[in-house]
């Protein structure tokens, strides 16, 4: 008899991994869990943070947007103040002001600092718009798609501070 994994044991291990700030490693987890139930909201939610942490938006926003399609209790009412950060992060503030107003809305039993959190960077978010204008003719920033924006770190820039670092 051969034995695999129990969903549950995924879960666990990606809730460890996650827990010591290994996203990676919880990312692969969570992902293994989704192989055995597609709809378990916790590792879609998980997944988003995990991809969040390491800069992979687009997979964060994918897996946060499963997340809305499932919650229907409500059980993650920050998954729409993650995804105004993913969206903020990337300079898509009006988007982000669309999730961090809902968040605030209806921000059910989130930490308080978590909501602290969504007016200030809702207020950033404002701000940007109004004294960070397009100039004419200045390119709008766009995904390319998966051969030039991958999920991966090659060549992303990433701020520290005040500098940018890329690879």
């Amino acid at each position: 008899v051969v034995r695999g994994q129990r969903l549950v044991d995924w879960v666990e291990a990606g809730d460890t991994s996650f827990a010591q700030k290994d996203y990676y490693a919880a990312l692969k987890y969570y992902e293994a869990a989704l192989a055995y139930d597609s709809a378990h909201v916790k590792s879609w939610y998980y997944r988003g943070l995990s991809s969040l942490a390491f800069n992979d938006y687009q997979t964060a926003l994918m897996a946060f947007d499963r997340v809305l399609e499932l919650d229907e209790e409500m059980n993650y009412p920050e998954v729409v103040f993650w995804m105004g950060n993913a969206h903020h992060t990337i300079g898509d503030f009006e988007k982000a002001i669309e999730h961090y107003e809902a968040f605030l809305d209806n921000p059910g039993k989130s930490p308080a600092d978590v909501v602290e959190r969504g007016e200030k960077f809702l207020s950033d978010c404002r701000w940007a718009i109004i004294n960070l204008p397009r100039k004419e003719g200045q390119p709008t920033p766009q995904n390319l798609g998966p051969k030039v924006n991958s999920g991966d770190s090659d060549f992303g820039a990433i701020y520290q501070g005040d500098k940018l670092y890329y690879s």
